[in-house]
């Protein structure tokens, strides 16, 4: 419930999140409508399992004033910069696919989450003043998702638009 239209905008970058609780617990969460925040991805501490809560043409409530033009993807996890490899990993193929998909240059994002990729804490104040994802290495991040993006082989079409 908690979306809506991006009103023409197209997405012209990706905030990475972290949920600080649990997968099935920050979906539920998020899945509230009194909360007022979601994100289009939730991904499980494991990296095993996600959830698609927005579709990508819509307008997910995750980094405040960035949310017209971001995409944004939550690593589910309850204990901060506690990130399991494979979670990361799996982060990374995401992160290329949605690079690809909508054209968004694979480097570190402006202030305000145009133009690349970010974390939440980048944003500052006009994301909302968040402090995450922490605890793991964003260059080493970055250089997986060149990575996963050289690799290519994405499919058509990944989840609901």
């Amino acid at each position: 419930p908690n979306q809506s239209s991006r009103g023409g905008q197209s997405i012209e970058g990706i905030v990475v999140h972290e949920t600080q609780g649990a997968f099935l617990g920050a979906v539920s969460w998020l899945r509230q409508p009194h909360v007022q925040a979601s994100a289009h991805i939730v991904l499980s501490e494991d990296g095993k399992r996600c959830a698609q809560l927005v579709p990508w043409g819509r307008k997910a409530w995750h980094a405040a004033n960035a949310n017209p033009y971001t995409i944004g993807l939550e690593l589910a996890g309850t204990e901060a910069g506690k990130n399991d490899p494979h979670q990361l990993a799996v982060a990374a193929r995401i992160v290329a696919f949605w690079c690809h998909e909508f054209k968004i240059p694979v480097k570190q994002a402006d202030s305000h989450g145009w133009g690349g990729i970010c974390r939440h804490e980048d944003l500052g104040a006009f994301g909302g003043g968040h402090h995450d994802p922490g605890g793991f290495s964003w260059t080493a991040f970055m250089t997986q998702v060149k990575a996963e993006t050289k690799r290519g082989g994405f499919r058509p079409s990944w989840g609901r638009y």
